[in-house]
């Protein structure tokens, strides 16, 4: 279904990308919600909204305003915010535009583009690698969290040469970092080209120019570093709650032979 030949007549597309939360129940929210249905898949759907605008909501917690108007972006918000699981307080945004100009080429610059057209493949395009950027935002700003408390745990460990924080605490902490590792690999199919662009060049070049605008290969492996780090460093410190464990098992093991040799002796005497 064709939706995006009003915006073409247009001079200018303005996308404004926010990431919510973690997930979004888009099921229950397509029953409920007060804006026009116009299209609906398992991971995403979009609305359309007064003046032309159009609001392009996906599953993982991201959405995507086109051309709707500040107060119509703060209304979906308030609307949305019961469907969505894990709500943040601190919401990351990325915007773009896109310049219509029928009769010239496509031209690629620095916060915006010049197309010919903006149809419904253009968009989901840089609906995608907004979605990517403003998540990738969002889960740099989870792993420096983690980092930073992790840094907690060697300043104990440099300024007491113990950790304060017992296993379970630390297994706690293990356990939220996993959960938020698994979170980013389960969105790792947004990070590949959009099926839509594998057979056409234009959608594949405008991919590219994206992902290039966005630099989000390199904030991706930036993340990857980070998260490198985050199981180095935590390897480390089970090794030494293991060795802790250890040495307390051993010294168990001594202290019942010497009761085994005492009792034994004892036995003797009597």
């Amino acid at each position: 279904m064709e939706i995006y030949n009003q915006l073409s007549e247009r001079k200018e597309v303005k996308y404004f990308a926010v990431q919510l939360g973690n997930n979004i129940d888009i099921v229950a929210l397509r029953k409920e919600t007060r804006f026009r249905v116009i299209s609906f898949s398992a991971s995403d759907i979009m609305f359309e909204v007064e003046h032309g605008g159009y609001i392009h909501l996906f599953k993982q917690g991201s959405v995507v305003f086109v051309n709707c108007k500040q107060h119509e972006q703060e209304r979906f918000i308030e609307i949305v915010k019961p469907y969505i699981s894990e709500p943040q307080i601190q919401h990351f945004v990325d915007d773009f535009v896109i310049e219509i100009e029928p009769e010239k080429p496509s031209r690629f610059q620095f916060d915006y583009f010049s197309l010919p057209v903006v149809n419904t493949d253009v968009h989901k395009v840089v609906a995608l690698n907004l979605v990517q950027s403003t998540a990738l935002d969002y889960y740099s700003e989870v792993v420096s969290n983690l980092l930073a408390q992790l840094n907690e745990f060697s300043i104990q460990l440099a300024q007491k040469g113990k950790l304060k924080s017992g296993r379970k605490s630390m297994l706690k902490f293990i356990g939220k970092s996993l959960i938020s590792k698994n979170a980013i690999a389960q969105q790792i199919y947004f990070f590949d080209t959009p099926d839509i662009a594998w057979d056409d060049q234009y959608l594949d070049r405008l991919n590219r120019e994206l992902n290039n605008n966005f630099e989000l290969k390199q904030r991706y492996r930036v993340l990857e570093t980070k998260f490198k780090i985050l199981e180095e460093n935590l390897s480390v410190y089970m090794d030494i709650y293991n060795q802790k464990e250890s040495a307390i098992l051993e010294w168990i093991i001594i202290i019942l032979i010497l009761i085994e040799v005492i009792d034994t002796f004892l036995g003797k005497l009597i």
